[in-house]
Formats: C-alpha cells, structure tokens, sequence
C-alpha cells in the first residue's frame, strides 16, 4: 500500500480503513514515507479520543505515535511540534501548564506563577512542557524585577531550577538577563554566585553577539560580566574563576570589561564632573580589583594609568608608587605604550611608558627610599634598551648602579649620555658624583663643566657650593667665595632656604676674604681634564667660524641662533654656542678646537674651544665678473663654475675684474651641487685664466641692443656705461666655451692709438 493511498484514504474520513492499511505497511517495510503514513493517520485518531474525552485510549495512540516519530525526517520540526501540542492536551499536568504558560503571556504572571509554584515534581514532563514552565517564571520575575526583593528573586530562582528544562535555551539567556538587570538594583546581590549556579557553558552562540539595542553595544555575556563588577568588593580573580568554564571566553576579555567600565569611570569623575578627590578613590579601587591576577593589557588599562599620569600632582605623588605597582608595573604595558605620539601640531610627545617611569622615579623619591626592588630595575633595564634616547631613564640605570657598587657602569652610562645629550650640566655634575673621590681635580673639572654649561642660576647652586668645596681645599679662597656668594644670591632672589653646606663652607673660607670679580676664565682652565676624560676617543678638529644662521622649528615657531663652523676641506657644522657655553657675541674668524660625532647620520659637536688663529681654508683663484647694486658678487673661476656670493659672506669691496680668492663649501641639494662661499679676499697673484687687453673701443648698436669690440674681444653692454665709440680702452678678459669676453672695461690715459 502505497504513502499516497493511506494519505487518500485519511483526508478522506475512512480513518480505520487507513490505518489498517498504514500499520500492515509500516509492518512490512519501515522509511519515511510509511512511517509519516502512520504517524498523521495516528494523530487524527489521536485527536479524536481527546475530544471525547477518552485520554487514556489517547495516551496508548501517543506513545505509538513517538515510537513512529523516530522514523520521520522531520527537517522542519512540523510533527515535533504536532507531537508537543498532543502530549500537552492528553497530559493533564502538560495541559496546566501551557495553560498557565498563556495565562502568563497574556499578562497575569503572578496567577500562572502560582500554578507553577504548587507544581513539585516536573521529571515526568516532556522538555517542551519544562521549557514552558520555565518562561512562566521568566514573565514572573520581569513584571515584578523592580519591586522584588533578594529573598523573593531568590525563591522564584528556587521554583526555576526545580524545573530541570534542557539547557542551553533562550529562556534561560533570558533568565540571566534579568539577574543582571537585578543586580542593577541590588549592588549587593551575589551575582557570581548566580552564575555559578546558573552555569557558563550554558551560553548559547547568539548570547556572544554584540546587541547594537544597548548603549554599550555589548553582548549579554559581556553586559554579564560588566555587572560582576558593580558589587565593589569583587576582583577580577573572582570572575576569573566563575567564568573558567565558559566555552570561547578568555581572561584577557574579561580583564578589558573591567578596563573598559572604570576608563569610562575615570572619565566621568574628571572630565564631566571634575570631581578630582573621586577621581583618586576610582583609580585606587580600580588597581586594588586587579592586584593579585594575570597582568592585566588592554587598551583601556592604559588609558586609566594615562589618565591617572596626567592628573597627578605633586602633593599626590607618593600614592603613585602603590597604584602604579598594583597596575601591574612594566608587565602591563602594551606595545603602543612604548611608543612616542605626536600633536596635530607636530609636537612630539614622551610615551606612556616614559611619563609613568618619570612618575615612578619621583614617588620614589618623595617616600625616599634607598631600596630597589628587582621589578624595578628590571623594568629600567627594558627601558633602557627601547628608549635609547630618554635621558632620565638613562640617568636613574646610572643612580641604580652607583648605589649598588658598580661606579664603573654609571659612569660609563653617563659618559654616553654626556655625548648623546649635549648642553645638560647636570650629567656633569652626576659624572662628578659617580668619580673615584680622590680623583678632586677631574671632580672639579666636572663642576666646571657643568657651569660653563648652564646659564640658568636656578639649577645649579648645588653645583656652585660642590665646586666651592674643592677650591677651598686648593686654598682658591677669594674664588669659592665667590661660588657661596652666587649661590646665595639665587637662594635670596627666589625666597628659598640655604642649606646647612653653605653655612659651613662660608665658616671655613678665611675671614676678610674679598670674593674674586669673576670665575668663567677660572671654569675654561679647568674643565679641560673633564673634556679630556669624556671626548679622548674623539679626533679634534680645528674649524673657523664664518657667521651665524637660524634655525626655526615649524611646529612651535622658535628660533635659534647657530654659529657656522668650516673644517680644512670646508666643510660646514652647526654649533649651538648656549649648549657648550660659549659666548655668543664671539669674532668671526675666531678658530675653534671641535670635537664631534655622528649620530643619525648627522655630525654633531660635542666639545668646542676658541684656539689660536690658523690657515685651514682652501681658497682657490677667482675673478670678480659683476657686482651687484646691492654689493653682491658673482665669480668665475679657472674650470669655468660661476658662483654667486651675497655680500653677507663678503668683508671686502670689490670691483669688476678684481683677481680674488674664495673659499667655498660644496654640499648637495636635491640631488644638484650647489657651491656657497665660505670666504672671499682680493689678491695682487696673477692668474691662468684671466688675460689683459687694451685697444680701440668699437661701439655696435643694432636695434634695442648695444654691445662693443676690442681686438675681437667682446664687450657687454652692461661694461659700456661711460664709453664712446673709439675709446682707448683696457681690461680684463675671459674665455669660456671658445669665446672671449671682458669682464671689466676702464678708460687708458689720453695717448695717440694710431
């Protein structure tokens, strides 16, 4: 009998001739097509006895029909949810609670509720049925979730789980929710405990999806996780640990939902409300959730311990070495963190990392402690190493190594520092500190350096009473007054204290000393062992120098004024006189001993000394072909190259055809050479290049132009001013390209030329 003669027969009304058929061809061949024959000529029977009240004939033809049911490929779920409403109308307990189930939909979920409430033992009720009474309670807890107390949430829980419905499902995503919106209003309900109970692997797929109806756009397991935290007393260990389980989760996420709410936190408290005490209380309650898990990175942990740089202040600074060794220190730190940032403007800004050592470093020594952990100097080591050129983490490695025994390393760090960070007297001054202390004359050029190098008398009164001390002890007396008298002056000026080593080094300087007028000449002799000392492996270099030129820095607009400086093979290097401590109304011309290096591929002086005068020039044989209204030059000279020279670089007055001398410095720009003249001077030697010539001027006017002859010599028009046809005249000559041209004319005494 075929699937389609049994459906003919069913929709037919001759339901017992059907199913006679569909049973005998269920018996002989078991599929699809004769186990869905069976099962809708079942279900109509089934229907049938339940009308007519008759529920245990329809229990026997249900449970006939589930044995069926396992043979149907029921790809849409058509004969389940057939199969679900009949065990809800044959069951009497199933049929109470979809009732209720649509009781509480309809909106009376306190009457459904009870119903559900009375019911103690769901084992026997079919998964459809559980998962019904299960939204029961759903509705129950949501109409009432703002008025509900702890114990009441509590019992309804209780009634949930009594129910045992499978699991994952929305009812109980849905569930979860609610205690998170209850958690809302109870801050001090135990949620983890919740989801504990509640269990994490029972979030489903769609539960990790980012849901764009909340502000937050955040999933409900994150939104979750987020409410975890509102109970204050919670740390991020305590999520870890009841979240382990959940299937895709990592300890990183959670860490930057916890980041991520007291960045938003911090921010309110600051920016928005600029409640600044708060602002402390947040961050401190923050790196207190955190302390004792994982090290914590993510963008938002950051921008907390950013926000917290930033807001800092001095009289707060020692709270800084607790929270930002509970922050997690160099662990936490990302690798942008390490990076510098610049401006709209062009500015370049310290990194993260940078500013929270340098924060670091002064808590330390706001609480003045002599100790080191290994943690710290660990991470100055790190430092050290990705920020080469940050000075002040250099500086504390050399503190560090000095307080711990190796002098040799502190010194040799600062010595490189000194090198590298021209024109910062205070590396001078650790340097002196890190020496051997029977080494006093090195000691004392350091000092000396240091005050050659610094103008601002701010900074360096400690340096003036060091070096004061050993001039005492060479018996300078007139001159380390003088340093006690300067530091005093400072202290006086700025309503500052003076410190107990100024009273006793005035106390030993002999009484009725007159201080000397002056120390800088003092400073120059003996700086020179520190120099020594420092710059030994570099060559010197005498250079003079030919002037100045500024320098302006686009982003901030300020100008500096440089000295130009030129080697032997004129070559031309920029000296910042106010970094090395020299005069800046210095002679041009004045000679200097140089000593630089080259770092970034460019060179840069390290050392300068005025010395004696010295030829170091190359000058090379030129002839002046014209100046200028405005006293500029331009030359040419023996290979033909014709160089411009403005007046600027010209301390003589010369003239058309004058032999002269120019020094010049070659350099590249864009790829073309380009020649600028160091320095010019006339001279009476002859040259190989230039010839005289005199004779008969020839005056030649065609059209708009006017040019002249001489011998087959060809005079410009711009020499002609002043002259007559048939002049008797002389000059100077040139050849260039295989033509003759004068490049000065001038009138000879009257005598006859015929």
């Amino acid at each position: 009998m075929s699937f389609k003669q049994v459906t003919a027969l069913r929709k037919s009304g001759e339901i017992t001739v059907a199913l006679e058929l569909a049973r005998r061809d269920y018996g002989i061949f078991v599929d699809h097509f004769s186990a869905s024959a069976l099962f809708w000529t079942l279900r109509v029977l089934c229907e049938e006895k339940v009308a007519q009240g008759a529920t245990e004939e329809a229990a026997t033809i249900l449970e006939e029909m589930k044995d069926v049911f396992q043979n149907i490929d029921d790809n849409e779920g058509i004969a389940q949810r057939c199969l679900d409403r009949l065990v809800i109308q044959v069951d009497p307990e199933s049929d109470r609670i979809f009732k209720a189930y649509s009781t509480a939909r309809s909106g009376d979920a306190e009457e459904a509720y009870s119903v559900i409430y009375k019911i103690k033992d769901f084992s026997s009720s079919p998964d459809k049925v559980k998962n019904y009474a299960a939204w029961v309670v759903f509705y129950f807890l949501k109409g009432k979730i703002d008025n509900i107390s702890i114990q009441e949430f509590e019992d309804a829980m209780g009634t949930y789980y009594s129910i045992r419905q499978p699991n994952p499902s929305l009812v109980h995503s849905q569930i979860l929710n609610l205690a998170t919106r209850f958690t809302g209003i109870h801050q001090d309900y135990d949620l983890i405990g919740f989801i504990r109970r509640w269990d994490v692997r029972n979030f489903r797929p769609e539960d990790n999806l980012r849901n764009p109806e909340f502000a937050s756009g955040l999933s409900l397991r994150d939104r979750v996780i987020r409410r975890c935290f509102i109970n204050r007393n919670v740390k991020l260990e305590d999520v870890d640990d009841a979240f382990k389980d959940c299937p895709g989760l990592s300890a990183e996420e959670i860490a930057e939902l916890l980041s991520r709410s007291y960045s938003y936190i911090l921010y309110k408290d600051s920016v928005e409300d600029k409640d600044i005490p708060k602002f402390f209380t947040d961050a401190q309650e923050y790196v207190n959730r955190i302390y004792g898990s994982a090290p914590v990175r993510n963008q938002y942990h950051s921008k907390i311990l950013e926000s917290v740089v930033w807001e800092i202040e001095s009289d707060r600074i020692g709270w800084f070495k607790d929270f930002f060794e509970r922050w997690g220190f160099g662990d936490s730190f990302e690798e942008n963190d390490w990076k510098k940032t610049e401006t709209k403007d062009g500015i370049k800004m310290a990194s993260l990392a940078e500013r929270a050592l340098s924060k670091y470093a002064d808590a330390l020594e706001s609480v003045r402690t002599e100790e080191y952990s290994q943690q710290y100097k660990s991470l100055l080591a790190i430092a050290a190493e990705r920020l080469s050129d940050n000075e002040g983490v250099l500086r504390r490695m050399a503190k560090i190594h000095h307080k711990e025994g190796d002098s040799d390393k502190a010194r040799e760090i600062t010595v490189n520092l000194i090198k590298t960070h021209t024109g910062k007297y205070y590396f001078w001054s650790d340097l002196a500190t890190y020496l051997d202390p029977s080494d006093e004359v090195l000691i004392t050029a350091c000092y000396a350096k240091a005050l050659l190098t610094c103008n601002d008398e701010k900074y360096i009164g400690k340096v003036h009473l060091n070096l004061g001390r050993n001039l005492l002890k060479r018996g300078m007396y007139r001159e380390a007054l003088l340093e006690t008298e300067k530091y005093k002056k400072t202290c006086d000026e700025n309503g500052w204290p003076v410190k107990r080593d100024y009273e006793e080094l005035v106390a030993a300087i002999k009484p009725g000393t007159t201080a000397a007028k002056g120390n800088i000449g003092l400073y120059l002799k003996l700086e020179v062992p520190a120099d020594e000392y420092v710059y030994s492996d570099l060559p010197k270099h005498i250079m003079v120098y030919m002037g100045k030129i500024t320098q302006e820095n686009k982003a901030t607009g300020k100008k500096r004024h440089l000295f130009a400086l030129y080697d032997n093979h004129n070559n031309r290097f920029l000296l910042n006189p106010n970094a090395l401590g020299i005069n800046s109304k210095t002679d041009i011309r004045t000679c200097f001993e140089v000593r630089y290096m080259v770092e970034n591929g460019k060179n840069k002086i390290v050392s300068a000394k005025p010395t004696a005068p010295t030829e170091i020039l190359h000058y090379q044989p030129a002839v002046v072909l014209k100046v200028t209204d405005n006293n500029n030059i331009d030359t040419v000279f023996a290979d033909g190259r014709k160089v411009k020279i403005p007046h600027t670089r010209i301390n003589i007055a010369g003239e058309n055809g004058d032999n002269v001398e120019v020094a010049l410095n070659k350099h590249s720009v864009n790829g073309e050479t380009v020649y600028n003249c160091v320095d010019l001077r006339v001279t009476d030697k002859p040259n190989n290049f230039t010839d005289k010539f005199q004779g008969t001027l020839k005056i030649i006017r065609k059209k708009e132009k006017t040019f002249g002859f001489v011998n087959g010599i060809y005079i410009g028009g711009h020499l002609l001013e002043g002259f007559s046809d048939k002049d008797s005249v002389s000059g100077t000559a040139i050849t260039e390209a295989g033509r003759t041209y004068a490049v000065c004319l001038r009138h000879l005494s009257e005598q006859s030329t015929d």
